[in-house]
């Protein structure tokens, strides 16, 4: 099925206070989430962001890519981060509600999760096979042959261009210009060497 607008969010890393983050959202054990001054600037540029999109779309609808490393995770016991995974999950609800309440009921056509870094995402990606599942109906998760999340994939837009998506870059001590050009110049090589076109977008 082709799409007409994407929009892909990434790597949002909620619950580490270096990140986005809404003030005041209800945690565990009745507590509830004190944003810091530049978790609220980031806000603020994300809001005004999303102004200019919504302006932009004039309630057309989208496809919603939500493009991996949600929450912050548990890694490498990092003071900055909130405990718990359920928490973050809740930070990361009140950070995609900004985006969810402005769109009418049939807007968000389709969503898709990809898989971000272990690290961050757990043994599996499992904390966003997690998300994933929670939020499926609410966000019209697309299912994926059992799995609601996604290592990469393509999107064909009406036009006939394709859109490639993925969180994970093999990156090295050895690479060309930067690692996304580096990855472009592989992804397609890869596609040609398999006869087909390569992607448009990456």
């Amino acid at each position: 099925m082709s799409i007409e607008k994407v929009l892909c969010i990434s790597d949002l890393h909620c619950g580490n206070t270096h990140s986005i983050a809404v003030d005041g959202v209800e945690l565990e054990d009745n507590r509830f989430y004190q944003a810091t001054k530049f978790q609220l600037g980031l806000l603020k540029v994300f809001e005004s962001q999303l102004d200019r999109i919504f302006d932009k779309l004039k309630g057309e609808k989208f496809a919603l890519i939500l493009n991996g490393d949600l929450v912050d995770g548990k890694h490498h016991g990092n003071p900055f981060v909130e405990n718990l995974i359920t928490d973050q999950i809740r930070i990361l609800a009140a950070v995609i509600s900004k985006i969810t309440d402005r769109a009418n009921s049939e807007q968000i056509e389709r969503t898709y999760f990809m898989q971000g870094t272990e690290a961050h995402a757990a043994i599996g990606n499992d904390t966003e096979r997690g998300i994933a599942e929670k939020y499926g109906v609410e966000l019209k998760v697309r299912p994926n042959g059992g799995s609601k999340t996604w290592q990469e994939m393509e999107l064909e837009f009406v036009n006939g261009a394709v859109l490639h998506t993925t969180h994970h870059f093999n990156f090295t001590n050895i690479y060309e210009g930067n690692c996304y050009e580096r990855e472009w110049k592989e992804t397609g090589i890869s596609h040609r060497k398999a006869g087909i076109d390569a992607p448009d977008i990456y």
